[in-house]
């Protein structure tokens, strides 16, 4: 199960957190929705979700919240 979390590119400092293309929730700050990515991810059984930024897109491991590339 894909979980993304997208900075809204119309709000600067919100980001949306996306389960199979459908918006799940909309949250002011990057941590928050990670952390909240990160929770839906290990609820579905994912060991990584994506953060997509400035268009750069980053894996991130659910365990750890940690990133396999590079830093953005």
């Amino acid at each position: 199960m894909i979980v993304k979390v997208i900075e809204n590119p119309n709000i600067k400092g919100w980001f949306q957190i996306f389960q199979l293309d459908m918006l799940i929730d909309e949250i002011r700050s990057q941590s928050l929705a990670m952390r909240k990515a990160q929770r839906i991810a290990r609820k579905n059984g994912c060991s990584n979700f994506s953060l997509e930024k400035d268009g750069r897109e980053k894996l991130i491991n659910a365990n750890t919240l940690t990133s396999t590339l590079d830093s953005i």
